[in-house]
């Protein structure tokens, strides 16, 4: 359980609510005062372990230890459901008549029915199968067994399918080591923020090999298929990426270790992933807004636009090369012209701008443009700005990749629940943003 400030945020999130512990806790205090001494010493040994367990000192010992998302395993050593039905069982045998005991166990079914929140179909539906699993569980547990030929592996899911899935195959291994805090993020909130080499890094740090999403999660597939993930295969509502570690540590450290040939400031590197693309390219995007075509083989550059002219593009077989100045004047209605003529040749854009897209700062036409909802804006990366959404069946823009720069603070933005902009300062003429234009 994650995000816990307290030990009672771990406990009403376990339970429900506290209402177990404070229930069992009352009747622990009658279990002492019987006459028993069995009763006694087994309830004086479980406050023992409440008090060293259950406090607040414990619980940020254990977080700083990094365990703090499994503390809740703690509560599985109290007997809170014994000791229930023991008190349960004692007060219906304090009932005298049997109409006292049949209104008592009344009670009791509705006060349990009340506690659990569970729904009258929950109690009296049959299980689906004979392991008591949602099906949903056993098709991606199975699907995962034919992928992988019953071999064991890492798959990493959101937490409820994860414990099924590992219950129903036992070759389903849950991942121990590295760091998943935002992957997690990404794969439950539908979350496409991250793009290019910070999605390689977070999948590499994750050392896993499989990553099982929702079908309706088009952000969080977005996020994955920039990243490198393969999918292989689907269910009726999940689809199953394969993480090849290898690849993916390749690529990154193609990215960071590679001895660029400029005498440009290189303040970051980005990728824009193009699919069926064969042939690398990359581009330097400096802070006065030149665009240079840099080829790193022989390390020459060769400028495309010195940052003066309104529009300027040009296209790379498959996909298009964009460059606009609206420091001053904006997205204007003749500048949306021709970003729509680029438009109709039905290739991805990388769209490069001199300041970011804010509302009431005459950018209004392109945001309308991509916020209409039919949008095939795929990836957009910046040295000050930066874009990163899924492709999408249908739509009017084919813009990829939009770079902009001079903004006032490094943030991000969502403009849209698929696309959101990154602001990166750095308005240095000799500092540039490298952008890789690489085969997905």
């Amino acid at each position: 359980m994650t995000n816990a400030e307290t030990i009672w945020n771990v406990i009403s999130w376990y339970y429900g609510n506290s209402t177990a512990i404070g229930l069992m806790l009352v009747l622990m205090t009658v279990y002492l005062l019987e006459r028993k001494k069995e009763y006694r010493y087994y309830t004086f040994s479980c406050a023992v372990l409440m008090f060293l367990i259950l406090n607040q000192l414990t619980y940020r010992i254990i977080e700083r230890l990094g365990e703090g998302d499994t503390y809740y395993r703690f509560l599985w050593i109290f007997p809170v459901s014994l000791i229930a039905a023991w008190g349960g069982l004692r007060l219906i045998e304090k009932m005298k008549s049997k109409m006292e005991k049949v209104i008592c166990v009344a009670v009791m079914v509705c006060l349990i029915f009340l506690y659990s929140g569970g729904k009258i179909s929950d109690w009296v539906t049959l299980p689906e199968n004979i392991y008591q699993i949602s099906e949903d569980k056993i098709q991606v547990a199975d699907l995962i067994e034919e992928v992988t030929g019953g071999e064991r592996v890492i798959v990493y899911a959101e937490d409820e399918l994860m414990y099924g899935i590992r219950e129903y195959d036992a070759n389903i291994c849950l991942a121990t080591e590295g760091e998943r805090e935002y992957l997690y993020h990404i794969i439950t909130e539908n979350d496409s923020n991250a793009s290019g080499n910070l999605m390689l890094g977070i999948l590499v740090n994750a050392k896993i090999d499989y990553i099982v999403v929702r079908k309706e999660y088009t952000g969080a597939k977005a996020a994955l298929n920039g990243g490198g993930c393969v999918e292989v295969g689907q269910t009726d509502n999940y689809i199953l990426y394969y993480v090849n570690q290898e690849q993916l540590k390749e690529d990154l450290y193609h990215i960071y270790d590679s001895d660029w040939k400029t005498d440009a400031g290189i303040c970051n590197v980005e990728d824009v992933m193009i699919k069926g693309l064969t042939q690398e390219q990359q581009f330097l995007f400096y802070g006065d807004g030149r665009l240079d075509e840099f080829n790193n083989d022989i390390g020459e550059n060769r400028i495309l636009c010195d940052g003066s002219e309104e529009f300027y593009s040009k296209e790379y077989g498959d996909y298009i090369v964009c460059k606009i100045d609206n420091q001053s004047q904006g997205i204007t209605e003749q500048i949306m012209k021709k970003i729509e003529s680029e438009e109709r040749k039905k290739k991805p854009i990388l769209l490069f701008l001199n300041r970011p897209l804010i509302r009431g700062e005459k950018s209004d036409r392109l945001l309308d443009w991509i916020e209409e909802g039919n949008s095939y804006i795929q990836a957009v990366y910046a040295l000050q700005m930066d874009y990163r959404v899924s492709v999408m069946e249908e739509g009017n823009s084919y813009i990829q990749a939009v770079y902009a720069e001079n903004a006032d603070e490094s943030r991000k933005d969502m403009l849209t629940e698929k696309v959101f902009q990154c602001y990166i300062t750095n308005n240095v003429a000799e500092n540039a943003l490298l952008v890789q234009v690489r085969g997905e």
